[in-house]
């Protein structure tokens, strides 16, 4: 589920061989695999994490930027509570200090991360990408989805299901703000199109442009809400977060808890889908020996209306300079590129 903030996620891909004969070679581990008998039903396969490394290494690890599917693009969801305001620099729990974290955690990733690009989605650029797709909901069968989302009455549901829309049109890497990593997210990802957390975890995504997982993700949401909300409302890891996603999955004859490999994770490919879900080493709660950590802070369960008349983006950037500053794009640079989308 959402943390604090939502963020971003990546990889490193490495490879003594050209990407084509990479993924040769990695087809070569699963069909071996199926061979064996290894496979479950409708051509599922499991691939070890040894066998992805030689895969995608050809025996030792260098670093291959051809082979990266997965844009150097970092999103961050900056949506208004019920106050109008960002849960920074101040937070409901006063205990700690939300800039402080920020800032640690972004020093962290660009210590370790070079090249990345770093997007602040706020409430106008979400409007904005939502009406930029229109043209695409009415071809994936989402053409009342617009209508859906802009009738989500809790800011924390917004946040959750934009982040699906966002990697579909850019790619990238979604990461909540109170993920802390100290290690080159390609590490992670590797030369895959799509990774996530164990569980279905939210706070972690990555996905190369285009991926049909994120609008069928879109759809399942919408049909969530369109059946109506009970007035007992379960917690949003039902509605918008984790629970779908592991139910999206599920569709898909993955089980999002099954992980072979629980440290390293484990590449996973079925006539529906292929992906990577991460391992404990890689991303995990309070960890002080994964590549990634989520701190959780849980800013979602607090001021969780949309908010009537929030600040503008500019005046809330002012009180967020932390994450606001040079290496991020937002505003009306971030809308200038979603003009551009067709």
């Amino acid at each position: 589920m959402v943390a604090f903030f939502p963020a971003c996620v990546l990889a490193i891909a490495v490879s003594d061989v050209s990407a084509l004969e990479s993924e040769s070679v990695l087809r070569g581990s699963t069909q071996h695999l199926a061979q064996n008998g290894q496979h479950a039903k409708r051509g599922h396969t499991q691939v070890t994490h040894t066998q992805q490394q030689r895969a995608m290494s050809g025996g030792r690890l260098k670093h291959a930027e051809d082979s990266h599917q997965v844009p150097k693009v970092l999103h961050r969801v900056m949506l208004p509570r019920a106050d109008g305001k960002l849960a920074c620099p101040q937070h409901h729990n006063e205990n700690w200090d939300a800039a402080d974290f920020i800032t640690r955690f972004r020093q962290d990733f660009y210590a370790h991360n070079s090249g990345w690009t770093e997007y602040i989605w706020g409430a106008d650029a979400v409007k904005s990408l939502v009406e930029q797709s229109q043209a695409l909901f009415e071809q994936h069968d989402l053409a009342d989805f617009a209508d859906v989302f802009n009738n989500m009455d809790r800011w924390i549901y917004q946040q959750d299901t934009i982040r699906h829309l966002i990697l579909y049109r850019f790619g990238g890497v979604y990461m909540d703000l109170d993920v802390d990593c100290k290690a080159d997210l390609f590490e992670i990802i590797g030369s895959q199109s799509l990774v996530l957390r164990s569980g279905g975890k939210t706070n972690f995504m990555a996905t190369a442009p285009g991926q049909d997982f994120s609008l069928k993700m879109l759809r399942r949401i919408r049909d969530t809400f369109k059946k109506g909300l009970p007035d007992e409302r379960p917690s949003a890891i039902w509605l918008t977060g984790e629970k779908q996603i592991c139910a999206t999955l599920k569709d898909l004859d993955v089980e999002c808890w099954k992980v072979s490999d629980q440290k390293n994770g484990q590449l996973i490919a079925n006539d529906d889908i292929s992906l990577k879900l991460t391992g404990s080493y890689e991303v995990e709660n309070l960890s002080d020996d994964a590549k990634c950590s989520h701190n959780m802070k849980n800013s979602w369960a607090d001021q969780q209306e949309v908010p009537d008349a929030p600040e503008s983006e500019a005046d809330l950037a002012k009180l967020c300079d932390m994450l606001y500053d040079e290496r991020t794009i937002w505003g009306e640079n971030l809308g200038a590129l979603i003009q551009k989308l067709d």
